[in-house]
C-alpha cells in the first residue's frame, strides 16, 4: 500500500502569460524545494506533472510531514515578480500497480482528483489517508472534515479532510466539485457512446491545460441534423464544469421562432428580470461581467444572426465567459472556432469482431438493448447490422430510431425497408421536440431554412450518386448559380465538401440525398434533371483513344471514381432511353473488364433487350453510323465479357455480330479488336480455322492502320493459336516476344503474363511457371482495379494447375479449395465447373474413382446449365482423366455414380469438392 501526493501551482496559466521569464525562475525554485524535501521525508518523486509533481511514500505519516514542510518552505521563499506561488496538494492511500517506474490504478487517480479540488496553499486528504494519519499523528498535524463529495470519473462519493497545522493557513473557500457548480444541465438518460476524438478536442478548446495558449472563447459545433451535437455539448459541459465556478448554463433555442426572444431565453436561464432601466442585453452583460461561466447556445441555425449578435456582445462585456454553440452552420462571428461533428464511424468490415468496434454499431446495439431487442445483436446478424449503419450514414438519431424498430422487425427486415426510410423511421421519443420524432421531420427542419434557389439546387444535386465536382454540378444544373449556392449548402451541413486530387469533391449523406430526391420528384423536374445527368456521363465516358495501354490506365482512373454516378445514369437510361443506356454501358467496357464482368454483362444485356429494333434485325450496311457505333461497342463489350466469364460460344456470336457493324464504321482498330475476340473465343472451343482466319485478317489490317497496342494484342493471340493448335512452343514464343517489343506495357497489364505461363507449362518448366505466377500476382496487387478477385483467382488457379501437373496433388487441392467459392461468388460458373473437374482429376490420381465420378457428373451438369464449353486444352486433359477412370470402375457403377453427381446443385458440388480439400492456405 502506498500514499500518493500530487501537487500543482494554482493559477499557473495566468502567471506564465503575465511573467514568462520570471515564472521560469520561480518554477525552478519551486522544483528545487520539492526535490529536496520529498526525499528528506522518505518519499520518491515518480514524475513531474508540468507545474507540479507526483510522489509516492511508503508511510502516510511521512507524506503528511512532507506536505507541511513543502508548504512552509514555499511560504518562506522570496518569489520577486511572480509573487508567492500558491501550491495545492492532495493525499490518498491505496494499492496501485507499479510498472516501469510509474504507478497505475484507481488510488493514483483518486489522489490526483483530490488535489484538483484544493485551493492554492491547501492540502486535502481522503478519509482513508486521514484515518491512517490519526493512528500516529505527527506533532501539530490535524484534520478538518469537509464532507463527502463525488470525484470526477470515480464511482461513489469520497470523504475529504483538510490537513491542519499551526504554521499553515486554514481559511479556504468551500470546495467546488461538479455537483456544486450551479448549472441547468439535464440528467443523462442513456449512455454517451463514442466521440472520444471530438471530446478530447472540445475539452482542450474549453479548458486549456497548456500555459502558452488561451482558452477558446467561442466554439461552435456544426454538422447535419441528428449527428448528436446537443448531446456532445452537454457531455463536454459536464466534463469541464469544474473550470467554471460561476455556472454552466444551457440555453435551448430550438423551440423559439422570434429572433427577439433570444435575449429573453438567456435571462430566463440566468434567473434575471428585465426592467425599463435594465434592458436585456445590458442586464446580461452586467451580470456576467465578472463571472467565469460557460454558456451553451443549442440549435442556433434558425436564429443565426440574433444568436451571433448576442454572443459577440456578451463575450466583449464578460472576459471570463466562454460560449459553446451548436448549429447546422457557423455563426460567422469574430473569434469563432468551428468544430465539425461528423456522423459516427462505420464498421470497416462485416466480421462480427470488427462490426462491434464501430461507434455506430455500439450506439445501435445499446439502443437495441434499451428497447428490449438485444436478442438481435449477435454474429448471425452482423452483415445486416453493419449495412443498416452504413445506409443510415452513421447518423446517431437515425440509428436510435432504427434500433427502436427492432421491437417489430429483424435487422434484415429493417435493411430491406431503408429505401423507404422516412416512413420506417418514426420512432423518436414522444417527449422530444417534433423535429426529433421522425427522420423526415429532422431534415424538414434544415430544408425549411433554405431559400427557393437553395432548395432547387439541393433537389437537382440528388441525381448524383457518390458525389460530384463543381464543374459537374454546373453542367447538370445550368439554371442555378452553382458557384454561389453550392458553398452555401456545404456551410449549412447539407452537402459534404472534401478536398480531392483535382479540387473539392462534394457529396450527400445518403439520407439527405433520398430526401432531396423525393423533393425533386414532387417538383416534377426529375426526368429533366436525370436526363441532363445521363447526357453528361455519356459525354464523360466517350473516348477515341482506346488503342494505347497508357491511355487506358488514365481513362480507367478517370471513370472508376464515378462508378456510382454511372450506375445511376444507366438506371435512368434503361427507364427512359435504352439506346443511351446501351451506349453508356458500351463506353464503360474498360470498367467492366477490370473486375466487374458479371455486372457489365447484366447492364448490356438489359439494354440490348430494350432497344428496338435489336441488332440482329438491323441491316448493318444501311444502319445510321452513330447507331452502328453504339451497337459495335455494346457487342464488343458483351462478347469480351462473355469470353472472360467462360461463355465462349456466346462471346463468339456477339463478336461476329459486332464485326458486321464495325465494317460499316470502317474503324481499323475496332475491326482488329473484334477479330481478336473472335479468335480467342474460337481457340477456346477448338475452332482453329476460324481463329486463324480472324487473326490473319486482323493482323493484315493492324500492320497497315492499327496501333502498336492492337498489333501486339493480335500477335499474342496468334501465339496462342500456335500453342493450342500446333503445339509450336518456339513459334509461339517468337510471336509473343514481338508483341512485347511493339508495346512493352502489354507485359505489365493484369493479363499480360498468361501467354508466357502457358508456354512454361507446356514446356513443363514448373519453376519458371511459378515465377511468372508470382510476378502476375504482384502486377494485380499494384493495378488500379475495381474488384481484383477475378484476376487474383485466375493467377492462383494457374498455381493450382502447375502443382497438379507437377504431381503436388495436396498442394493443388488446397489452392483450388480457396478459389472455388470465390468463383461462385463472382458468378463465374464455368470456372467453378473447371475446378470441379480439376478436383475430379486429382481424385483419379489418388485412386478415389467414386469421388471422381460424382465430381465429373456435377461439373458436366453445371456446364450444360450455363452453356459453357471446355477449352481445347481442358478437353484433352479431361479425356485422358475420364479414360483412366473408366479403367478403374465397372461401366454400370460408373454410370450410376456419375448420374448422382449430375443431381448435385452448385453448392452441393462445391461442398463435395471441399470435403477432402482444406480451403485455407498451408504456406
Amino acid at each position: 500500500m502506498q500514499t500518493f501526493l500530487f501537487t500543482d501551482i494554482a493559477d499557473s496559466t495566468r502567471l506564465w502569460q503575465r511573467f514568462p521569464e520570471a515564472m521560469s525562475r520561480s518554477l525552478a525554485a519551486h522544483d528545487a524545494i520539492l526535490a529536496r524535501l520529498i526525499p528528506e521525508h522518505r518519499g520518491r518523486i515518480v514524475k513531474s506533472t508540468g507545474d507540479g509533481v507526483h510522489a509516492a511514500f511508503d508511510q502516510v505519516r511521512q507524506a503528511a510531514l512532507a506536505a507541511v514542510a513543502v508548504q512552509q518552505a514555499l511560504a518562506e521563499q522570496h518569489w520577486k515578480e511572480t509573487g508567492p506561488l500558491q501550491v495545492r496538494m492532495g493525499l490518498h492511500t491505496g494499492d496501485a500497480e507499479q510498472r516501469d517506474g510509474d504507478y497505475y490504478g484507481t488510488a493514483v487517480n483518486k489522489a490526483a482528483r483530490v488535489m484538483s479540488l484544493a485551493a492554492g496553499g491547501q492540502v486535502l486528504l481522503t478519509d482513508v489517508a486521514h484515518a491512517l494519519v490519526q493512528e500516529n499523528p505527527p506533532p501539530g498535524v490535524g484534520g478538518r472534515e469537509l464532507g463527502k463529495l463525488r470525484l470526477k470519473g470515480l464511482a461513489g462519493k469520497t470523504g475529504l479532510y483538510q490537513l491542519l497545522h499551526p504554521d499553515l493557513p486554514d481559511n479556504f473557500p468551500p470546495l467546488r466539485t461538479g455537483d456544486s457548480i450551479p448549472n441547468n444541465l439535464p440528467e443523462r438518460m442513456t449512455p454517451f457512446i463514442g466521440r472520444e476524438r471530438e471530446m478530447d478536442i472540445l475539452v482542450n478548446y474549453l479548458v486549456d491545460t497548456d500555459a502558452d495558449q488561451d482558452r477558446r472563447r467561442l466554439v461552435t459545433l456544426i454538422g447535419p441534423g441528428g449527428t448528436g451535437k446537443t448531446r456532445l455539448s452537454i457531455h463536454a459541459a459536464r466534463a469541464v464544469r469544474e473550470a467554471f465556478p460561476d455556472g454552466v448554463w444551457l440555453i435551448e433555442l430550438a423551440a423559439l421562432t422570434d429572433p427577439q426572444a433570444v435575449p429573453q431565453a438567456v435571462l430566463d436561464v440566468l434567473g434575471l428580470q428585465e426592467t425599463p432601466d435594465s434592458p436585456a442585453l445590458k442586464l446580461i452583460a452586467s451580470y456576467l461581467k465578472a463571472r467565469q461561466a460557460l454558456l451553451i447556445f443549442d440549435n442556433c441555425e434558425h436564429l443565426v444572426e440574433a444568436s451571433a449578435g448576442l454572443i459577440e456582445q456578451t463575450l466583449k462585456a464578460a472576459p471570463l465567459v466562454q460560449v459553446l454553440a451548436s448549429s447546422r452552420e457557423a455563426l460567422g462571428t469574430y473569434g469563432e472556432t468551428v468544430l465539425r461533428i461528423p456522423s459516427l464511424p462505420l464498421p470497416e468490415s462485416e466480421e462480427w469482431e470488427h462490426v462491434l468496434e464501430s461507434e455506430a454499431v455500439r450506439l445501435f446495439a445499446d439502443r437495441a438493448e434499451a428497447a428490449g431487442a438485444g436478442r438481435w445483436i449477435s454474429p448471425e446478424h452482423a452483415q445486416a447490422i453493419a449495412q443498416i449503419c452504413r445506409r443510415l450514414d452513421g447518423i446517431p438519431l437515425a440509428l436510435e430510431m432504427a434500433a427502436a424498430r427492432l421491437r417489430v422487425f429483424s435487422p434484415a427486415q429493417i435493411l430491406e425497408r431503408l429505401d423507404d426510410r422516412f416512413r420506417l423511421l418514426t420512432g423518436g421519443s414522444r417527449t422530444a421536440l417534433p423535429r426529433l420524432q421522425t427522420l423526415q421531420a429532422l431534415i424538414d427542419w434544415s430544408y425549411d431554412l433554405l431559400d427557393g434557389e437553395e432548395k432547387a439546387l439541393l433537389q437537382e444535386l440528388s441525381v448524383f450518386a457518390g458525389g460530384w465536382t463543381i464543374d459537374m454540378a454546373m453542367d447538370v444544373c445550368p439554371e442555378r448559380d452553382v458557384l454561389t449556392l453550392l458553398p452555401q449548402l456545404a456551410e449549412k451541413s447539407l452537402v459534404v465538401a472534401e478536398p480531392g486530387e483535382e479540387g473539392m469533391h462534394f457529396s450527400f449523406l445518403e439520407t439527405i440525398r433520398q430526401y432531396a430526391r423525393d423533393r425533386l420528384m414532387e417538383s416534377g423536374r426529375s426526368a429533366e434533371v436525370r436526363g441532363r445527368h445521363l447526357a453528361y456521363f455519356l459525354s464523360f465516358t466517350r473516348t477515341d483513344s482506346y488503342w494505347d495501354q497508357a491511355y487506358l490506365e488514365t481513362h480507367f482512373l478517370k471513370l472508376a471514381p464515378q462508378l456510382e454516378n454511372l450506375r445511376a445514369a444507366l438506371n435512368w437510361g434503361l427507364e427512359s432511353d435504352p439506346l443511351a443506356a446501351l451506349e453508356l454501358a458500351g463506353n464503360m467496357t474498360l470498367l467492366w473488364s477490370f473486375g466487374l464482368a458479371k455486372e457489365g454483362l447484366d447492364w448490356i444485356t438489359q439494354a440490348l433487350a430494350r432497344v428496338r429494333p435489336e441488332p440482329e434485325r438491323v441491316d448493318a450496311e444501311t444502319i445510321d453510323p452513330e447507331r452502328a457505333r453504339i451497337f459495335t461497342w455494346a457487342l464488343l463489350s458483351r462478347g469480351s465479357l462473355l469470353f472472360a466469364l467462360g461463355r465462349n460460344r456466346d462471346g463468339l456470336e456477339d463478336s461476329k455480330l459486332g464485326l458486321t457493324f464495325a465494317y460499316r464504321l470502317g474503324d481499323p482498330n475496332l475491326i482488329c479488336l473484334l477479330n481478336g475476340i473472335v479468335a480467342l473465343a474460337s481457340i477456346q472451343i477448338g475452332e482453329f480455322k476460324t481463329a486463324q482466319s480472324s487473326i490473319e485478317e486482323g493482323l493484315q489490317l493492324a500492320e497497315a492502320h492499327g496501333s502498336n497496342y492492337v498489333n501486339g494484342m493480335l500477335l499474342n493471340i496468334k501465339g496462342l493459336i500456335k500453342l493450342s493448335a500446333e503445339r509450336d512452343i518456339a513459334g509461339a514464343r517468337v510471336l509473343m516476344e514481338r508483341a512485347v517489343e511493339l508495346d512493352p506495357a502489354t507485359a505489365k497489364s493484369v493479363t499480360g503474363l498468361f501467354p508466357l505461363i502457358k508456354i512454361a507449362n507446356l514446356s513443363q518448366d514448373w519453376e519458371r511457371s511459378r515465377q511468372l505466377v508470382a510476378m502476375g500476382l504482384q502486377i494485380v496487387e499494384e493495378a488500379y482495379d475495381l474488384d481484383k478477385r477475378r484476376f487474383f483467382n485466375m493467377y492462383n488457379a494457374e498455381r493450382g494447375h502447375i502443382e497438379r501437373l507437377a504431381g503436388n496433388l495436396d498442394a493443388a487441392e488446397h489452392m483450388y479449395g480457396r478459389l472455388i467459392v470465390s468463383y461462385k461468388e463472382l458468378g463465374m460458373e464455368p470456372a467453378v465447373a473447371n475446378l470441379l473437374e480439376c478436383f475430379a482429376m486429382i481424385a483419379v490420381q489418388k485412386g478415389r474413382p467414386r469421388r471422381a465420378a460424382r465430381l465429373f457428373g456435377a461439373a458436366e451438369a453445371l456446364r450444360e446449365q450455363v452453356g459453357a464449353d471446355m477449352t481445347m486444352l481442358e478437353r484433352m486433359e479431361y479425356g485422358m482423366s475420364v479414360g483412366q477412370l473408366k479403367g478403374m470402375m465397372d461401366a454400370g457403377e460408373l454410370d450410376s455414380v456419375w448420374k448422382k453427381g449430375r443431381n448435385l446443385d452448385i453448392d452441393k458440388g462445391i461442398a463435395l469438392a471441399l470435403e477432402y480439400a482444406n480451403p485455407e492456405p498451408d504456406d
